[in-house]
């Protein structure tokens, strides 16, 4: 490393983060130029576009019911 430029450095890093995510994660390809990882789905995307609605109407109307019902969202979105 300590012969190594700042962009050296930053490119070999990159690629080690890259390469460790792929390896763990994994992706599919959904078409040539376009990957996601395997977990996500169309069912996650919407429980979380969800959780973000119950968000914005707990911010809307700060009560304890609407904080409640976004925390069992949380926790539903986190268990997929």
């Amino acid at each position: 490393w300590k012969d190594l430029n700042l962009q050296q450095r930053w490119y070999q890093f990159k690629q080690t983060i890259l390469t460790t995510a792929k390896e763990n994660c994994g992706t599919i390809t959904i078409n040539k130029n376009k990957k996601q990882t395997r977990w996500w789905n169309q069912e996650i995307k919407d429980q979380v576009k969800n959780k973000k609605k119950k968000w914005n109407l707990y911010l809307t109307n700060k009560i304890t019911e609407n904080y409640t019902v976004y925390k069992q969202q949380r926790i539903k979105v986190k268990e997929m």
